[in-house]
């Protein structure tokens, strides 16, 4: 049975991981290895403080948006609004990315607006349409708190300020981590019963014909890097990258999400566009799309319907559930 083998794959994950004994942060092998160390070095401690930050409103200045406003965890760290909205009900720049393997990726936002993970929690702290605080009020706000500053002098050493703030935030982002998806599964076994025809074709359509994994690749299934789709007008539309290097052949620029749960990170696209992931994939088709950066590939429906079925088992285990 199907759910049987899935979840006998999933156990054998669980024993694979588990032999990472000494690591806080667990990743299989087949994740990239370049960052192992930068990983490994975080401390259950860290990960646990920035984990009481992430959730705590009091980050913004009006005391009521978290992290986890726009980044819910149910919802693989996103919030399925077209475009996220922080303090007072200002809108964000973008839709809300998953924060899921950011550990592994070394450029941050849509528009390219960070390169390092211990620098990009500031970002949303500090802009006025999210979070709107900044960090002399932070530490002003939380010099009275006896938890946070026991946990603060117990993890870094130090009282909690600007600088604890941050790497306890990055930490936590640092520890999630996505890889208990029936593709997980597939790649740990090499077992491939355990997808269906319509997977498969899909699967083959992703790596052959559709050519996705030119910029989705696997097994983060985004290359970190920043294309133009032709999603956006020329001279109206939403600048993307342009807006941080001023390069002007990163107009329209953005960078490839991760396919990974997708099926739960709806709508769509830099700015939400699309709520239903076939239609999403229809949309890649269109020929006015092609740009310097990319030529659509023509799908039939029901290539289309296969691909749409690969994607799905991208979704975690604990979204399944």
């Amino acid at each position: 049975m199907r759910i049987g083998g899935y979840l006998c794959s999933f156990i054998c994950l669980t024993l694979l991981y588990a032999c990472q004994e000494n690591a806080v942060i667990i990743f299989p092998d087949y994740f990239p290895q370049q960052n192992r160390i930068y990983l490994d070095s975080v401390r259950i401690e860290t990960i646990q403080l920035g984990e009481k930050l992430f959730f705590d409103p009091r980050l913004s200045s009006n005391n009521k948006i978290s992290c986890a406003s726009c980044h819910l965890p149910d919802l693989a760290f996103t919030d399925g609004k077209k475009i996220s909205q922080g303090i007072d009900g200002r809108f964000s720049k973008h839709n809300s990315s998953t924060l899921l393997n950011l550990g592994f990726l070394n450029s941050f936002m849509f528009d390219k607006g960070s390169h390092n993970i211990e620098i990009q929690p500031i970002l949303p702290l500090l802009d006025t349409n999210e979070m709107n605080t900044s960090f002399i009020e932070l530490e002003e706000k939380f010099k009275d708190d006896k938890i946070y500053q026991s946990l603060s002098h117990k993890t870094y050493g130090r009282p909690l300020n600007r600088r604890t703030i941050t790497w306890a935030l990055a930490a936590y982002m640092k520890s999630l981590t996505a890889s208990t998806s029936l593709y997980d599964s597939f790649l740990t076994t090499n077992d491939s019963s355990m997808l269906s025809p319509l997977e498969k074709r899909g699967m083959r359509l992703f790596y052959g014909k559709g050519k996705c994994n030119q910029c989705h690749t696997s097994p983060l299934f985004t290359d970190s890097k920043h294309h133009n789709l032709g999603l956006e007008d020329s001279i109206t539309g939403r600048i993307g990258v342009y807006a941080n290097t001023l390069i002007p052949l990163d107009r329209g620029r953005f960078k490839t999400p991760s396919l990974r749960n997708i099926e739960i990170t709806h709508p769509y696209f830099h700015d939400g566009r699309i709520a239903d992931l076939k239609e999403a994939i229809r949309y890649h088709q269109s020929p006015e799309r092609a740009t310097y950066d990319f030529i659509p590939v023509n799908l039939s429906e029901k290539e289309i319907i296969d691909l749409h079925q690969f994607l799905k088992t991208l979704t975690d285990a604990k979204f399944k559930n």
